[in-house]
């Protein structure tokens, strides 16, 4: 796993971090260009190696605040991420995500998650990054997505399906869910959040698995501590 803190040099460990759990397929690229300059702010990518940790990881032990947004299989992958350091998160969002991350009724079926681990390629991950924008080809998200790691792709899947992650301990305050995403079924994700009790709303405006919108309009919100409250 790789931390990454996109401003270093003005980085204020003495201040809150915004820290965005990346979900699978991503190198950091879209949303290094998306909040370039953002000293107060990390990603988390990268999940092949689980229990390796790559980058930044001693930054984010320093800060005294973390306010996390979880994005698609970063949810699940978030209480592992975070291990040790729950007593500093202040608020946690999931955006398109669950606690179970593959299941067949809390989250991405896992047929066609199998499927696509054994069998991807270059066309089959065009596709998927393709339906993370909703079908739509977004030049700025398409062109930095790592289309062609095909083989990083794949070890990804598999590590994230055999990652076992006990869910103790870390509280989700809101869920956001895109009311027509592609990739987490939209019921899928308000039944795993009723079970979890954690209040979750569907977004219709910005519905999609992916959209930069719900991004910087929920970091706006974490940095001017606002509750998190998209237009």
């Amino acid at each position: 796993m790789i931390c990454e803190f996109l401003d270093k040099k003005n980085f204020n460990p003495a201040r809150a971090l915004n820290l965005i759990i990346l979900g699978f397929g991503q190198n950091g690229l879209i949303f290094r260009k998306m909040f370039a300059g953002s000293a107060q702010t990390a990603l988390v990518y990268d999940y092949r190696q689980l229990q390796e940790r790559g980058g930044d990881w001693n930054l984010l032990e320093t800060v005294p605040e973390i306010r996390v947004l979880a994005w698609s299989l970063g949810v699940k992958l978030a209480p592992l991420i975070l291990y040790g350091l729950q007593n500093k998160v202040s608020r946690a969002v999931a955006y398109n995500g669950t606690v179970h991350g593959i299941s067949d009724t809390k989250g991405l079926p896992e047929r066609g998650y199998c499927f696509l681990e054994r069998f991807l390629n270059p066309a089959r991950a065009h596709k998927l990054y393709l339906d993370m924008t909703g079908g739509r080809e977004e030049s700025f998200f398409m062109h930095l997505a790592p289309l062609n790691e095909i083989e990083h792709l794949k070890n990804e899947l598999t590590a994230i399906r055999k990652a076992e992650i006990s869910p103790v301990a870390f509280i989700w305050q809101q869920a956001l869910i895109g009311s027509t995403d592609l990739i987490f079924p939209p019921q899928a994700q308000c039944r795993a959040w009723l079970e979890e009790q954690v209040p979750y709303r569907l977004l219709q405006g910005m519905p999609d698995h992916y959209a930069s919108a719900v991004f910087t309009q929920v970091l706006d919100a974490f940095t001017n501590q606002r509750e998190v409250c998209l237009a």
